[in-house]
């Protein structure tokens, strides 16, 4: 059996690498950190990682016109031993707000935009499909969303439920909890993107393509928005 010291002595390499300038080998890196971690029961706080480490990202977006991209921050910060919240900008503009570990950070921010590229290309293949039928798609992009995070929601649970060292290794750092407790802002649980009835069939295939969603093929092809 591999010397526990060795294991987190690879994954602190492997961290290290997560900082090259090559897209892939970091986020590969990242992946297989992750993994590790999962596999021995271990977590960042175990990883000699100092104190200025944990960081925070921003991503700037419209809150009124697109409350589901809130949602989905939370979900997936979640899912990345991160915390997420909303910071208010001019204008009614407002800005997702990640904050956790480095790290975390970064793979957290990559899953999310991934996602987000995902669920844009699908609503609007969605849309087209629907105005050559002369159907509404007022708010079919929010339904979709909407499906797809709580497909992605109960993805993740069910990931957590069948493992606990997965479930464990998810939980944030002491010190980035101790951070997010001392920011005030205005917290996702405020959110509630828009579901038109209309569109259920839209939502439910939402929540199917969220349930099935992999970040696989980001390591192949990257996605932008």
């Amino acid at each position: 059996m591999t010397p526990i010291s060795e294991i987190k002595s690879k994954i602190s390499k492997l961290l290290e690498l997560s900082s090259s300038t090559n897209e892939h080998e970091a986020n590969t890196a990242l992946l297989k950190a992750q993994e590790l971690l999962s596999k021995h029961k271990l977590s960042i706080k175990d990883i000699q990682i100092p104190e200025s480490d944990i960081t925070v990202q921003i991503h700037q977006y419209t809150f009124r016109h697109k409350k589901w991209r809130m949602l989905l921050a939370s979900i997936i910060s979640s899912n990345f031993s991160c915390y997420c919240l909303i910071q208010p900008r001019h204008c009614g503009t407002k800005c997702i707000v990640f904050l956790g570990l480095k790290d975390d950070v970064d793979v957290c921010m990559e899953v999310y935009k991934y996602a987000t590229s995902f669920i844009l290309k699908r609503s609007t293949e969605l849309k087209k499909e629907y105005k050559r039928h002369n159907q509404s798609t007022r708010d079919l992009e929010d339904s979709y969303a909407t499906g797809f995070a709580a497909g992605l929601h109960q993805n993740y649970k069910e990931q957590k439920s069948s493992n606990s060292s997965v479930a464990l290794a998810m939980i944030p750092d002491t010190k980035v909890t101790e951070t997010y407790n001392k920011v005030a802002s205005i917290k996702t649980e405020n959110i509630r993107p828009k579901i038109n009835r209309s569109h259920q069939l839209v939502f439910m295939e939402g929540r199917i393509d969220g349930l099935t969603f992999s970040t696989s093929d980001k390591l192949e092809e990257p996605c932008n928005t």
